[in-house]
């Protein structure tokens, strides 16, 4: 009877230490998108906010997002003690793109010297220290690829959210998906030269291409979450529902807009196969459009998110069970087939 009950105390043991072992720590570092905001001060929402609410219990979401930072601030200022707190086998997101544009292309350390050899102290003092070129700025979060790679952590690299500023035909323009491909500076020997710009399909001012590109280099995972915020923006522009989810600007989300961009995170994770024991998928396959109501646009939205594109699902195939009502069950069901999970 005693080697019985031993045996069965070391066989809990093991199984409590399996299921400890299975417990993991997903970080996000971003900037004012992604950050946690004081709700008695402010009624503006970071999206890293409501992560957790789309992942089990399992999966502990630490949100070390800060306003303001940009890859290199992050590096320097926050990374080397949050990295103390990251084990081997926890995930890390970098999320970075807002403030790389602040000098409009030009690398805020660059600018800052040249202001001060040329004794222009007041327009240097004027600068805000962030800013960086599309190469810096993949410089930058490179490093910290390489050093979330070197203490054996899960680098994954993930677009910003879009601004919601709009050509007049109601789609989102180059800067606004951190692309500077319409109006930028440089900087030479000569001073600062304005107003350049690309052509269309010339992706070197963009700095979300960059991310994409660092990610294939390292051969880590990339979530697009640009082109899902560009899908949700451009398909709510048309009397400006788009507000809905901003807080007092074009930048910044309210509680709603927060949360559909939480739950677009969490829904790309599962699109890409990463966390999927961990994510809550009666969660996320829901109520896509945050009406309140599951209808046919959440089916559709969904499928747009998921396929990078625009559909036109009829009410018959969105109907998958046939019961003469679009709900819940039909949103699972055709994300688990074109997930095919």
């Amino acid at each position: 009877m005693k080697v019985l009950i031993f045996s069965v105390l070391i066989f809990l043991a093991f199984c409590n230490t399996t299921i400890k072992a299975q417990t993991i720590t997903l970080h996000l570092f971003g900037d004012s998108t992604m950050a946690d905001y004081d709700p008695e001060t402010t009624d503006r929402r970071g999206w890293g906010t409501f992560v957790q609410d789309f992942f089990k219990e399992n999966c502990v979401v630490v949100n070390r997002a800060k306003s303001g930072i940009d890859s290199r601030y992050c590096l320097n200022y926050i990374w080397p003690n949050a990295k103390k707190e990251i084990r081997p086998g926890d995930y890390v997101v970098f999320q970075f793109g807002h403030n790389e544009i602040k000098q409009l292309g030009i690398d805020y350390d660059s600018l800052y010297n040249y202001y001060m050899e040329n004794n222009m102290t007041a327009e240097a003092k004027a600068l805000t220290s962030r800013g960086t070129t599309p190469l810096t700025y993949k410089y930058w979060l490179g490093k910290l690829v390489q050093e979330a790679i070197d203490i054996n952590a899960h680098p994954i690299l993930v677009s910003s959210t879009c601004r919601a500023v709009f050509y007049e035909d109601g789609k989102l323009n180059r800067k606004s998906r951190h692309n500077l491909g319409d109006n930028y500076n440089v900087l030479t020997k000569d001073g600062i030269v304005k107003n350049n710009s690309v052509g269309k399909d010339d992706n070197s001012m963009d700095y979300m291409a960059q991310t994409k590109k660092l990610a294939e280099e390292f051969g880590i995972p990339f979530i697009d979450i640009t082109n899902q915020t560009k899908i949700l923006f451009e398909d709510f522009y048309k009397n400006k529902g788009y507000k809905q989810f901003m807080h007092t600007e074009s930048t910044h989300f309210c509680e709603k807009g927060a949360k559909v961009i939480a739950e677009l995170f969490a829904l790309q994770m599962l699109n890409s196969g990463l966390l999927k024991d961990y994510i809550k998928r009666e969660n996320v396959l829901g109520d896509a459009n945050m009406d309140q109501i599951v209808n046919i646009q959440d089916t559709s939205f969904l499928i747009e998110i998921i396929l990078g594109n625009k559909t036109q699902f009829s009410s018959v195939l969105s109907d998958i069970n046939q019961d003469n009502k679009i709900n819940i069950e039909d949103v699972s069901n055709i994300i688990s087939l074109l997930l095919n999970k």
